[in-house]
């Protein structure tokens, strides 16, 4: 009994990650949906993305008390009081920006949405800005600001509107049955990148420390300049990494954490790879490639002429052979024809034959 209520339970929670799919259907808006002000349209874009080298990393480790202790002094979460230090950081060394620094943090929408049973991406971004009026506020002030911008886009109708334009681009991709197809009608997204940072924090983990001493998060997919936090053993981890070559970000970052008085570790630079898909390299479908598709017929006309040729020398030859040989028989483990045995009873092989399921009699 147990066990048919567990698979009960089972069938019941699928039934809901399907019906709770995001991008399946256009959101119904409460008509809360407005501009929000305080969030900047055009960032600062860091001047070495240009500049693609091998992809590095600088390992930063820091007081998990300290931190959220400062944390908690101006009102800040971790996350957002990383963006504070970060930014800060940023529009000091860059002299010459005059557009706002921006901030992006990946969001999980499914609650918001109602899709909390998908297993499905359903992920969308959020900005925070550091430019002249974040300048002259205090950290406590930037702090409140920031949560309020936060909330405002964790709004339904805010998600809802960028999941229906995400749900319009997938019906135009949905028409493209091919991996290479769909790629090259998002070819434009290739080199679009995300203004000035990204920062990612997935929260802390609940390891034994004696077993797990730190947690790293990175892959060089990423494009620009990624912070990844995660905490574990009593302290903060960061694997900041970027696919150009210079420290000038980790010291900016370094410093302003010694303004804040917050003791912090830092590793030497890291050049890295790690594995990624071959989805690039699939072959694509006849849908979306005629070239590949007449390549595919040529080769297959030229396998069957080749064996209808070869079944006619056979069988040429077979009957030059005995005029006791009566039957032919196609071969279908070979893929080709064949004779009777001359030597042999020519009535027992065909009861043989006739047991072999794969082989095909012609008179």
């Amino acid at each position: 009994m147990t066990e048919n209520k567990n698979v009960e339970t089972i069938l019941k929670n699928g039934d809901k990650a399907l019906s709770g799919m995001p991008c399946k259907k256009k959101y119904e808006l409460n008509g809360k949906s407005m501009k929000i002000e305080g969030l900047s349209d055009k960032g600062y874009k860091l001047p070495e993305t240009k500049n693609k080298d091998d992809h590095r990393r600088y390992e930063i480790s820091f007081s998990q008390k300290q931190f959220m202790d400062a944390c908690k002094s101006i009102g800040a979460s971790p996350i957002t009081y990383l963006s504070i230090l970060m930014s800060r950081g940023i529009k000091e060394i860059s002299l010459d920006c005059d557009k706002t620094i921006v901030s992006n943090f990946p969001m999980d929408a499914r609650h918001i949405l109602g899709c909390d049973d998908t297993f499905k991406n359903c992920v969308k971004s959020m900005t925070l800005p550091y430019g002249r009026e974040e300048e002259n506020l205090s950290d406590s002030e930037i702090a409140a600001k920031y949560k309020r911008l936060l909330n405002a886009q964790k709004e339904h109708d805010h998600c809802a509107k960028e999941f229906n334009n995400i749900n319009m681009l997938l019906s135009v991709i949905g028409h493209f049955h091919s991996f290479a197809g769909r790629q090259k009608l998002l070819g434009f997204m290739e080199n679009l990148a995300l203004d000035t940072y990204l920062i990612s924090y997935i929260g802390q983990f609940d390891m034994p420390g004696e077993l797990v001493d730190e947690v790293h998060l990175y892959s060089n997919c990423s494009s620009g300049l990624v912070l990844n936090m995660t905490c574990q053993s009593g302290k903060f981890i960061i694997d900041l990494t970027q696919d150009f070559s210079t420290d000038k970000y980790v010291n900016a970052l370094r410093k302003q954490f010694e303004k804040a008085g917050i003791d912090l570790v830092v590793s030497d630079e890291i050049i890295f790879e790690t594995p990624f898909d071959e989805l690039s390299e699939i072959i694509t479908s006849p849908a979306d490639t005629g070239e590949q598709v007449r390549d595919w017929l040529d080769k297959f006309v030229a396998a069957a002429k080749a064996s209808s040729q070869a079944a006619k020398e056979r069988a040429e030859a077979a009957r030059n052979m005995s005029p006791q040989i009566t039957a032919l028989y196609y071969d279908a483990a070979s893929g080709t024809m064949k004779s009777f045995d001359p030597t042999k009873n020519t009535q027992e092989e065909m009861q043989k034959l006739v047991e072999n399921a794969p082989s095909l009699f012609i008179s």
